[in-house]
């Protein structure tokens, strides 16, 4: 997410994310049984959204922001196991949340966010990213708190 701190660069940000996506899709295509490349295809898929979503284009980026979450649900209900798909994907309700308009649709974005965070912390106290992505969810105005 380097080109989202310059704003005059998130559109070449976007289109070299568009050709990195297409490269993990072709990846998947041919190693269907390598996770690592559709969890590559979920993560470019994710930063793009938010960098759509940043250029203010938010059905694009919502639609990208959904497609990861299908990704990453996919991936945890095969790897249940595998703590980074659930970051990934509570990291993907929580900019689907930050999304949308309809206050009560984004509290059940956070909601479901703070699910994947909340076990992933219990699991690993150590976590780093997921401790601080509850604390940013913690830190919500309270209308919009799940």
């Amino acid at each position: 997410m380097t080109w989202a701190r310059v704003p005059d660069r998130q559109a070449a940000g976007v289109a070299e994310l568009d050709r990195a996506i297409i490269g993990c899709e072709k990846l998947v295509k041919q190693f269907p049984r390598v996770p690592a490349y559709l969890r590559s295809k979920g993560m470019g898929t994710l930063y793009r959204g938010r960098l759509k979503g940043l250029q203010g284009q938010r059905e694009a980026a919502a639609r990208d922001l959904n497609a990861a979450a299908k990704v990453f649900e996919g991936l945890v209900g095969k790897h249940p196991a595998i703590p980074v798909y659930r970051s990934y994907l509570g990291q993907t309700y929580m900019a689907l949340g930050q999304l949308d308009l309809n206050p009560q649709k984004a509290a059940d974005w956070y909601r479901k966010a703070r699910e994947m965070f909340a076990g992933e912390v219990e699991r690993s106290p150590e976590n780093f990213q997921d401790r601080k992505a509850l604390m940013e969810l913690d830190a919500l105005p309270k209308p919009l708190k799940p």
